[in-house]
């Protein structure tokens, strides 16, 4: 792993940001089911979508930090989620 990985690695663990992590993909995922259905008629008139790609570009920026935090310390979902607790 590149020695900046395992900085933004230790600073997470350090810092106790798992937990936030965790909570801002649960966020996104209840906005995604209640909230963007209704407003996706009114943004597709529209003629810029750079809100909605913000959204889902910080999903998936959360989600590969988390894959890389699991594969860099050979952890399972479990342990990610019990080290969030």
């Amino acid at each position: 792993m590149v020695h900046c990985d395992e900085f933004v690695m230790l600073a997470l663990t350090s810092h106790d940001k798992l937990g936030l992590l965790i909570q801002e993909l649960l966020v996104i995922e209840i906005w995604k089911e209640k909230v963007l259905p209704h407003i996706l008629t009114e943004l597709a008139e529209q003629s810029s979508n750079i809100n909605i790609h913000l959204v889902l570009y910080q999903e998936t920026t959360i989600i590969n930090l988390l894959e890389v935090f699991v594969h860099a310390n050979r952890h399972s979902i479990v342990h990610l989620l019990a080290s969030c607790h």
